[in-house]
């Protein structure tokens, strides 16, 4: 893993969550995630969104 980069956990609105990789500080991931909305494609004839409600560090603290 490239230096300055975490992995974090994201949690969404729905309950579901997802791992990714952050290039920056944990304080600028939660920044950049909490209270953002991430399309996740269509389903069922409509757009999902869904809304970043927190996220946890994994890796790289």
């Amino acid at each position: 893993m490239q230096e300055g980069m975490i992995v974090i956990k994201v949690i969404y609105d729905d309950g579901d969550q997802s791992h990714t990789r952050f290039n920056g500080s944990p304080e600028e991931a939660e920044e950049y995630y909490i209270g953002t909305p991430f399309n996740f494609g269509w389903f069922n004839g409509r757009e999902v969104f869904k809304v970043c409600t927190a996220i946890e560090i994994i890796t790289g603290a």
